[in-house]
C-alpha cells in the first residue's frame, strides 16, 4: 500500500503538468488565433485606407495640373480619369459655333463634324490610379454630385442598360474653365474599347477609338487617316465636382465583375455614404468651384 501510495505520489504531479501544458497551449492557440484575426483586419483596413489615400492623392494632384493647363492655355478643359487602365488623360473641346452641348457632333452640320476637340496628352507616364501587376487599377473612381438625388433621398443616375448609361457612370470628369473655375460641361470623348471592364469582348463590329497595343489610350493614328478619334458610339460624358473612390476588390465582392447601372446604384454606390454598408470601403471628394481644391468633409455642402 505505501509503495503504491508512493508510486502514485511521483506519478501524480507529472500527470497533472501535461493537462495544464495542454491547457495552457489550448489557450495560447486560441490567443494567437484571435491576435492573426485582430492583425489581418488592421493590415486589410491600413491597406484600404492606404488605396484610398494613394487614389485621391494622385487625382487631386494632376486635376491642380489640368487647371493650371487650363489657365495657362485659356481654354476649358476636360481631365479625365480612365476606368480600364486608370490613366489621366486630358481633353479641351471649344464650344460648338451654334450652341447646344459641348461634344464634337452638336454643331448641327450634315454630316456631323469633329472641329473644336482635342485630346492633350501632357501628363507624364505615372499620370494613373494605382494599379495592380497586370495593369489594372486598384480602385473604381465615380462621379457624383452630392446634390443630384431622387424624391427618397437616394443618388440619380440613368437606370439603363446602354453602353452610354455605363459609360455615364464609370467615365469620371472634371472641368476647368479658361478661369481655373470648376464647370458642369457635357462634351464626348473617346470612350469605346475593344472590350468591356470585365475583359470579354465587345461584340460587333465599330470603329474602335482605343485599341490595345496602346493600353487603351486614344489611338492618335487614327487621325493621320482621316477617321475622326471621337465616334457616334463613344458616349457623352458629364463633369461633376464630386468623385467617390471606390476599393475595387471590395466592389466586385459586393456586386460582380459585370455589374448593371442598378446594382453600382443601389447595392453599391449608396451604400458607400457615411454610414453605409460599405462606407469604409470608398470615400468621397468633393471640390471647390472657385479653386479647384478639395473640400474638407465639413465645407462638402
Amino acid at each position: 500500500m505505501t509503495a503504491r501510495l508512493r508510486q502514485f505520489e511521483t506519478r501524480s504531479p507529472r500527470r497533472i503538468r501535461r493537462a495544464v501544458t495542454l491547457v495552457e497551449l489550448t489557450v495560447v492557440i486560441a490567443i494567437l488565433g484571435i491576435l492573426i484575426s485582430i492583425s489581418t483586419l488592421a493590415f486589410n483596413n491600413a491597406r484600404d485606407n492606404s488605396l484610398q489615400a494613394l487614389t485621391r492623392n494622385a487625382i487631386v494632384t494632376y486635376a491642380k495640373i489640368a487647371r493650371n493647363y487650363a489657365i495657362t492655355n485659356d481654354i476649358e478643359t476636360m481631365f479625365v480619369i480612365n476606368p480600364y487602365d486608370g490613366r489621366f488623360e486630358l481633353w479641351h473641346l471649344n464650344p460648338p459655333v451654334n450652341g447646344g452641348a459641348w461634344d464634337p457632333f452638336s454643331s448641327g452640320l450634315t454630316p456631323p463634324q469633329t472641329d473644336g476637340y482635342a485630346f492633350a496628352p501632357v501628363f507624364d507616364s505615372g499620370a494613373s490610379l494605382p494599379t495592380d501587376a497586370n495593369g489594372k487599377p486598384l480602385a473604381f473612381v465615380f462621379p457624383f454630385d452630392y446634390q443630384d438625388r431622387d424624391p427618397a433621398g437616394n443618388l440619380y443616375r440613368p437606370r439603363g442598360a446602354t453602353a452610354q448609361d455605363i459609360d455615364n457612370f464609370i467615365w469620371t470628369a472634371l472641368c476647368f474653365d479658361e478661369n481655373g473655375k470648376l464647370v458642369t460641361r457635357t462634351r464626348r470623348i473617346a470612350t469605346r474599347t475593344p472590350l468591356f471592364l470585365n475583359g470579354a469582348t465587345r461584340p460587333g463590329a465599330y470603329n474602335r477609338t482605343r485599341i490595345l497595343e496602346r493600353d487603351f489610350a486614344p489611338d492618335l493614328s487614327l487621325l493621320e487617316n482621316g477617321i475622326p478619334l471621337v465616334t457616334s458610339e463613344d458616349s457623352l460624358i458629364t463633369s461633376t465636382r464630386g468623385i467617390i473612390i471606390s476599393d475595387r476588390t471590395a466592389m466586385q465582392s459586393a456586386i460582380g465583375n459585370a455589374f448593371t447601372t442598378v446594382q453600382l446604384t443601389q447595392d453599391w454606390l449608396d451604400r458607400t455614404l457615411a454610414g453605409g454598408q460599405f462606407d469604409e470601403f470608398a470615400q468621397l471628394i468633393v471640390f471647390d468651384r472657385q479653386s479647384g481644391e478639395p473640400l474638407v468633409p465639413e465645407d462638402e455642402r
